[in-house]
């Protein structure tokens, strides 16, 4: 299958994706979201 990697928008992190990555991996594809520098869940 595929690899995808999804990535957020500003005032966002990998965690938008929550519904999304799910079904792309019931559908048996490989998934990253990650957090971009700055972007996410802290200061960093």
């Amino acid at each position: 299958m595929s690899t995808y990697i999804l990535i957020h928008g500003a005032w966002h992190g990998g965690w938008c994706w929550y519904k999304v990555v799910p079904l792309l991996e019931k559908a048996g594809h490989t998934v990253l979201a990650p957090d971009l520098p700055s972007l996410g869940k802290d200061k960093t």
